[in-house]
């Protein structure tokens, strides 16, 4: 019997609003995750924001908050809580 093999490329169009909208918030923090890691976004805030007028202390301490929120899938219920309380203490 013959084999036949054909090569077939599809053009699929996917609105990322509808994407994003099927997505959980956990679901689209590992898509961001995997982006940065295939260096699709930056994950440096000194990367993206301007910091002419900051000190090396706030690049800095920017930075490390940067890095935080691509752990949170890696933090515990505990760690992520005294998070937000810092967070609230200063909004």
């Amino acid at each position: 019997m013959a084999r036949i093999y054909t090569n077939v490329d599809v053009d699929i169009d996917i609105d990322v609003d509808e994407f994003l909208d099927g997505c959980r918030p956990r679901e689209i923090k590992e898509l961001v995750k995997a982006l940065v890691e295939d260096g699709h976004v930056k994950s440096s805030v000194s990367e993206f924001m301007n910091t002419s007028k900051m000190t090396a202390n706030e690049i800095l301490f920017y930075d490390k908050m940067a890095f935080l929120g691509l752990k949170y899938l890696q933090m515990t219920n505990e760690e992520t809580e005294y998070l937000e309380k810092i967070y609230e203490k200063y909004k």
